[in-house]
């Protein structure tokens, strides 16, 4: 009999977000890289309120929460160095006025295509292009 080992993590959501003409919000963290902006959740929170909470926190942003579009445990990790699991959504906004918090220098709205070249990481740019689609 093997022995199993469980992977032991915190959970990250992540905010693929479309705004009122189509385009993607990235905001750029401190190493220049640019990425979707999300967070963890606290305790006793519900997943979407928690994605709602750190929007507002991160990008002052109030998003409509829709489907998930990309897990993995390869896509963030922690401040240790130690990988997280992270949930990946669609969510749409009717506003295009952030407003950043310290956690982000800058935010840009791209056209679809270029936020799936701008977003750092091969697997963040599937989960964009997985957002954009319609039919899912």
């Amino acid at each position: 009999m093997t022995e199993e080992t469980h992977f032991l993590c915190n959970v990250t959501q992540k905010a693929v977000t479309v705004g009122p003409r189509g385009d993607v919000l990235l905001v750029q963290h401190p190493r220049g890289t640019w990425v979707v902006p999300g967070g963890r959740i606290n305790e006793g929170e519900a997943a979407e309120a928690a994605l709602e909470r750190e929007m507002r926190e991160e990008t002052g942003l109030d998003v409509a929460v829709g489907r998930p579009v990309l897990t993995g445990t390869d896509l963030w990790v922690n401040d240790d160095g130690d990988p997280m699991f992270t949930v990946v959504y669609r969510c749409e906004s009717d506003d295009r006025a952030v407003t950043l918090n310290e956690e982000h220098d800058d935010y840009r709205w791209f056209a679809p295509s270029e936020a799936v070249e701008r977003v750092r990481g091969e697997r963040l740019g599937v989960a964009v292009e997985r957002a954009l689609e319609t039919d899912r």
